[in-house]
């Protein structure tokens, strides 16, 4: 057995070792009557927890139980120190120095040390990870996008010049510098976001491809409020309290969270007491919502956006045209009426009403198919004739299938475009988007802003070295504008050079705003704690921000 491999059996030999007792006192633990358990559906199985891989909300929401950033958002909007001690920036706005938090450590009591932070941000921009879709996120910090973006791999020598010119650097175990390409008013979310989680090299290199979906959790050891202990995939996941957490034992023992597809199954789980948090449908909020018998058991949180998604490097997307044809020829109301039964509005921006950067000055095609048919017309496809093949692709267990069949209903009666249908298993659609050459002609997304900052919007999603929508569009007025914005220090000017960009966007249409959404949930009586935060979505559940306040009267 070589050197390597021994320490690698070894580390696995004292994990399982580890595990057995937590599980035997964890088994204890959970005989007794006082245990707060919280019933959860999460409804969808993430694809990845990876911290550095993540994209989805649910997925980002898993890892934030297990992780602390350096930074962390209050309730106020602010980005505010969390395993951070405190941060002090050059006067050109260009280095970052944050010093940690003494004693730190992770929820197996290895201290935590400003090395696992320098080791986390450079594997956000290792290109030998493959799927790291919210790497574009952070290019502002000095090299991360040639190190990111780097093609010949195998040229180790070149790799590793590129990881040692990143401009992240711990200098001791308590102090880490970060080095920016321009100054970035919006630096302090960026260490506040999920990108940055401290993942554990000697863990992630012991459990190999399978560290961060291993059932047992065994490498999966973080800093955060709870300690993964199940994960049956397709089934569900169990959490236990991390006494070792940094702001104190969270008061909910454990989370129990399910995985029920199907909202109306999970409702029904609801009422019979099976679980104490579920996500609405759209079919049930309207009912939901006016009934006096859940007045005290309903909550909602916004900021969100849904829209149908071009890659415009595809015939017949690449013309403006067309994507604008798109714009005119779906009615928005009528969606969110019938296929969202009135929950949400109709989206006529991308950021949306109560979010920075919103302005109701910018508008994208108002309903009007007859100019839809006459901008096809001077494509050179009138009444749709002509077009090339359009395929609209969507993963199955995802209650698309209103969406999908309304969005093939429109096209045809509106504008006399046949859309093709094509479905596909979740895990194997998610997996499209790490290949350019497998990205989707057409599908439907949408997005929850991160932090609250138009940069979150418009830069991190749409510019053309941003990664997490890969449209293929490039608008280099566009790139421009959001680059000065981000940089720039003025608050008022950055408004509006942010409100330039948002206007191409909209006019350029490489997506179509459907809709603004509301997600709506039950919560128990007995459950208090939960809040709203001005991160929209809360990653998934009303209250995830503040999760270790929740609390069972």
């Amino acid at each position: 057995m070589s050197r390597i491999t021994s320490k690698t059996f070894l580390l696995r030999l004292i994990l399982y070792f580890h595990f057995i007792v937590i599980i035997l006192t964890f088994t204890y633990v959970s005989a007794q009557d006082n245990i707060n358990i919280l019933r959860y559906n999460m409804q969808i199985e993430p694809t990845t927890i990876d911290p550095q891989r993540v994209a989805e909300v649910p997925e980002i929401g898993m890892a934030s139980l297990n992780y602390e950033a350096l930074f962390e958002i209050n309730e106020n909007g602010d980005a505010v120190p969390a395993a951070a001690e405190a941060v002090t920036v050059s006067s050109n706005g260009l280095i970052y120095t944050v010093t940690l938090k003494n004693d730190l450590v992770y929820s197996d009591g290895t201290p935590l040390t400003a090395f696992n932070f320098e080791y986390a941000f450079k594997r956000l921009f290792d290109p030998t990870l493959v799927g790291r879709p919210s790497a574009s996120m952070a290019y502002v910090i000095r090299g991360a996008q040639e190190l990111s973006e780097f093609q010949d791999v195998t040229d180790q020598e070149k790799l590793d010049g590129l990881k040692e010119a990143l401009g992240v650097k711990a200098t001791n175990a308590h102090t880490i510098v970060f080095e920016l390409n321009t100054p970035a008013a919006y630096f302090p979310y960026i260490l506040a976001s999920h990108i940055g989680f401290p993942v554990r090299e000697d863990l992630v290199n012991a459990g190999g491809s399978e560290w961060a979906s291993d059932e047992l959790g065994l490498y999966y050891v973080g800093n955060g409020p709870f300690i993964l202990r199940s994960w049956i995939h397709g089934s569900g996941m169990k959490w236990e309290a991390n006494p070792l957490y940094r702001k104190g034992r969270p008061k909910l023992d454990m989370l129990d969270i399910r995985q029920i597809g199907d909202f109306n199954l999970a409702f029904q789980a609801y009422l019979n007491n099976e679980i104490d948090v579920v996500s609405l449908s759209s079919d049930n909020i309207s009912n939901v919502k006016n009934n006096p018998e859940f007045e005290d058991e309903y909550a909602e949180v916004s900021g969100s956006t849904g829209f149908l998604v071009f890659n415009t490097l595809l015939e017949p997307f690449n013309d403006i045209r067309i994507r604008q044809a798109f714009t005119f020829g779906l009615d928005r109301e009528d969606y969110v009426n019938v296929v969202l039964n009135g929950a949400g509005s109709p989206a006529v921006s991308l950021i949306p009403p109560g979010s920075p950067g919103f302005s109701p000055e910018i508008i994208q095609g108002n309903f009007d198919p007859e100019h839809g048919r006459e901008l096809l017309a001077t494509a050179g496809y009138p009444d749709g004739v002509g077009l090339p093949q359009i395929t609209l692709t969507y993963p199955t267990g995802r209650n698309f299938e209103l969406t999908i069949e309304w969005l093939q209903d429109q096209l045809l009666n509106n504008l006399g475009i046949a859309v093709r249908l094509e479905s596909m298993e979740s895990t194997s659609y998610y997996s499209l988007f790490n290949d350019p050459s497998r990205i989707p002609q057409l599908w439907f997304s949408g997005y929850s802003q991160r932090f609250p900052d138009p940069q979150n919007w418009l830069s991190a999603i749409f510019h053309s070295d941003a990664g997490l929508f890969p449209t293929g569009w490039n608008n280099e007025r566009f790139d421009a504008l959001t680059q000065q914005a981000d940089a720039e220090q003025n608050p008022d000017h950055r408004s509006e050079l942010y409100e330039e960009a948002h206007q191409i966007l909209t006019t350029e249409a490489p997506v179509v705003f459907m809709n603004w959404y509301i997600n709506a949930y039950l919560v128990k009586p007995d459950i208090v704690g939960m809040r709203d935060h001005i991160v929209a979505h809360d990653f998934a559940m009303p209250g995830f921000t503040n999760v270790v306040n929740i609390d069972i009267k």
